[in-house]
């Protein structure tokens, strides 16, 4: 069987994610309010890989 390679993510925040897609932490904040409530966003937190996962599949790949 083909399995997809597991994809491992290091914990971000919200500034980090914003900075790797070139937009505003008020601009991400909008994106992800769409994905509430599997992700929520609170000042300072980091996201978990789960979380960021989630993200991606969300808003494709930053790379």
């Amino acid at each position: 069987m083909n399995e997809k390679p597991k994809t491992y993510y290091s914990p971000e925040n919200l500034s980090s994610l914003s900075a790797k897609y070139n937009v505003s932490n008020r601009t991400m904040k909008i994106w992800l309010e769409e994905l509430y409530p599997d992700i929520i966003i609170k000042h300072k937190m980091t996201f978990s890989p789960r979380e960021l996962e989630i993200i991606i599949e969300h808003l494709g790949s930053y790379e």
